[in-house]
């Protein structure tokens, strides 16, 4: 078998060289090598895995390249959920309640991207994952031409009307092929991949109760005992879920068995057997007769098959895209820095992005890095404040009393506002703009950002879902309740004492990015787009980050990537926050007045009741916000990095007497690898502040209740 693959190796690359032109544009076969230079050795890993685990993967992982090549070309389409007006291909009628699989390649991108960002394509994954697939089950193996792009769209139509059904006629099966470029001898050979995998009983139901056929070949004596097999597992009403091999005889292994089993009559689907039954001029059976008799013949032919057809309409050069998650395209485009925003910022965002039901990639199902990494403290259980509100209080429970309120100072006439930043002029390198940056971040620490970048219709569509889901009954929030020792879920954070005071409102806070610590179960499903909504967002306001982070620090005379580089695949966390009216609003306070304990906040007012409240050399200043702008603040990480040059200012959430309130803020701080501490590079005299890990860093924030700028004072020296 050494030999013979080798074989077929030199055969390709003799009958191909190098490169190779593809419908669409030129593929390499060593197109990784100084890209990505363990791409091919990360998918085999993975791919190895999975089918040591379950043996039929293999099959699954072939299939799913053919039926994502068959659509629209090998673009990755098939790979891509539903979102908007977009019907994922998954849902088609070949392809729903059938492929499998896709968690496989879930994995594959998430370690490619740790490995290599924005550098394989998903359907480059595909081509190499099918080529591993089958040399595990004992087929040939062959040089993967690579370079693909992933497509932007999904065609739902387009995956009912090429991929076959498993009751297709000859005629049907030779059309959809030769649509694809593809001709009567790949239809035949490529139809051997079903010496793999299994088949539904809803799908061989009907060949294995045609009488017509089974009357014809009585008389040879053939497969009276295979149809007896078949409608014991398969009766002709019921268990449509019941699967049979589709290869019977050695059904895990890729070899020649299936067209032995074509040649006596014993194919699963009407689609395999229509090859001999439905060929009247006899060609096809000849073939059939070949491979059924010569392995290697097979093999061959299955080699050039599979590579003429993964070079089907490739996406290449600049069309598609590299996405960083293979069920959705990507929200920032191809890179995450500055001048890619200003670019988003002169186009269109309105294309539809995907998220994926299950996950974006969902690694809590990966295995128990979000428990084991994340899980620093968590927030005692207290009572619903919505639920409490609901009931028209005369009397409000004492620990939501606040007396020192009373003395509070705020400012009433609106004479003072933070400073609004346009940041169409920043990326313009605006002196003047960038200057006025500079001051909001040493002065204020609060400014207003206008023309991000993130449309009106992503943001509606954020604020819409989360007023549906704090509409929804007390008990349906409550699936996506915390859970112990972490903050992330529905409740409230920083209760850490039964005695302790506590805030007239609860939250949602979802851990968003990077994707490997979130904990998919508890984003909910109800409105039905709140997880694509989130997803979408999460990725807008990471543009947003990085940007800022970049200009703050040309201001702060770093180079314009060094604070970027410590929050590249950081920490995002989105808190949604409900406040309930209370009519003594006087005497309880929405959120305790704090510093953010992260790097930098980007904050939305979902309706229309003001409450953010900033302290301003010991006033309070209350916040209006402008139509369509960010709020964004600097938090306490940010603080400690700049020295103290940039200030993390205290605020508050107040309450409406009459109406609700309700907001998001995402929170964004450095990756975990980072210490907490002063960059050496603005320490000019002293170092203010201690220098500890980022873990040490979060476990302490977790474990304390808000108060004030008490975890600021802790950090300095």
């Amino acid at each position: 078998m050494k030999n013979k693959n080798i074989f077929l190796i030199i055969v390709v690359l003799v009958l191909h060289g190098r490169e190779i032109l593809s419908d669409d544009g030129v593929l390499y076969v060593d197109y990784y090598k100084d890209k990505c230079p363990l791409a091919e050795d990360i998918v085999r890993r993975n791919v190895e895995i999975a089918v040591r685990e379950d043996p039929r993967m293999a099959a699954s992982i072939l299939r799913l390249h053919f039926h994502d090549c068959i659509v629209m070309g090998c673009d990755a389409s098939l790979l891509l959920d539903s979102f908007g007006d977009m019907v994922s291909e998954k849902l088609a009628g070949p392809n729903v309640n059938s492929l499998r699989g896709f968690d496989v390649i879930d994995k594959i991108k998430y370690n490619l991207e740790e490995a290599c960002p924005y550098t394989v394509s998903c359907a480059d994954i595909l081509a190499l994952a099918a080529r591993d697939a089958v040399v595990l089950r004992g087929g040939p193996t062959w040089e993967v031409w690579l370079g693909r792009r992933d497509s932007l769209k999904a065609s739902f139509d387009g995956a009912n009307i090429f991929i076959p059904f498993p009751n297709s006629s000859l005629e049907t099966l030779i059309a959809n092929f030769k649509e694809q470029g593809l001709d009567i001898g790949d239809l035949v050979t490529l139809s051997g991949s079903h010496t793999m995998g299994k088949a539904r009983c809803l799908n061989f139901r009907q060949w294995a109760y045609e009488v017509s056929h089974e009357e014809y070949h009585d008389k040879y004596k053939r497969y009276r005992t295979f149809k007896r097999i078949l409608r014991s597992i398969c009766p002709e009403k019921g268990r449509d879920d019941v699967l049979a091999p589709l290869d019977y005889v050695t059904t895990a292994r890729f070899d020649n068995q299936y067209f032995i089993n074509l040649v006596q009559g014993n194919g699963l689907l009407h689609s395999d057997n229509v090859l001999v039954s439905e060929d009247e001029e006899g060609d096809i059976k000849k073939q059939v007769w070949g491979y059924a008799s010569d392995e290697d013949l097979f093999f061959a032919s299955f080699v050039n098959s599979i590579i003429k057809m993964g070079n089907i309409r490739v996406l290449t050069g600049i069309e598609g895209e590299i996405r960083k998650n293979c069920r959705f395209v990507n929200i920032k485009g191809e890179s995450l820095d500055c001048k890619s925003l200003k670019r988003r910022l002169m186009i269109d965002s309105s294309i539809n992005y995907i998220h994926t039901k299950k996950n974006c990639v969902s690694h809590s199902e990966m295995g128990t890095e979000v428990d084991s990494k994340m899980a620093y403290g968590g927030s005692l259980p207290v009572e619903n404040v919505q639920s409490l509100a609901s009931n028209n209080l005369d009397d409000i429970p004492p620990r939501y009393i606040r007396p020192e309120l009373k003395s509070d100072e705020v400012l009433i006439n609106g004479s003072l506002q933070i400073p609004v930043i346009d940041m169409s002029k920043l990326v313009d390198n605006d002196d003047d703009e960038l200057a006025e940056l500079h001051s909001a971040c040493k002065d204020w620490g609060f400014f207003q950002l206008i023309n991000h970048g993130v449309s009106e219709a992503v943001i509606e569509k954020m604020k819409s879902d989360i007023q549906e889901f704090f509409k929804l009954p007390l008990e349906e929030k409550m699936a996506y309740a915390q859970l112990p020792n972490t903050i992330e879920g529905y409740g409230q954070a920083f209760v850490v004492s039964e005695d302790q005071k506590l805030d007239w409102g609860d939250m949602l806070f979802l851990l968003s990015q990077p994707d490997s610590i979130r904990n998919i179960k508890l984003w909910p499903t109800n409105p039905a787009s709140f997880r694509a909504s989130l997803e979408e967002y999460s990725w807008k306001l990471e543009n947003v980050k990085i940007c800022l982070l970049e200009l703050m620090a040309k201001n702060l005379g770093l180079e314009s990537g060094r604070l970027a580089s410590l929050f590249q695949d950081g920490i995002q966390g989105v808190r949604m926050n409900y406040y309930p009216p209370c009519a003594q609003a006087n005497k309880v306070t929405g959120l305790t007045k704090h510093s953010d304990a992260t790097g930098l906040t980007l904050l939305v007012q979902v309706n229309q009741v003001e409450g953010l409240q900033i302290n301003k050399n010991g006033t309070w200043v209350p916040i209006k916000p402008l139509p369509g702008a960010l709020i964004v603040n600097i938090g306490d990480i940010m603080e400690i990095m700049s020295n103290g040059e940039y200030k993390s200012i205290e605020h508050r959430a107040v309450v409406n007497p009459e109406k609700e309130r309700l907001s998001t803020a995402a929170f964004h701080s450095p990756n975990m690898k980072t210490m907490i501490g002063p960059l050496t590079d603005l320490v000019k005299d002293r170092e203010n502040y201690k220098t500890i890990s980022h873990e040490e860093f979060v476990r302490l924030v977790v474990t304390s209740k808000l108060d004030g700028k008490s975890l600021l004072t802790h950090m300095k020296l």
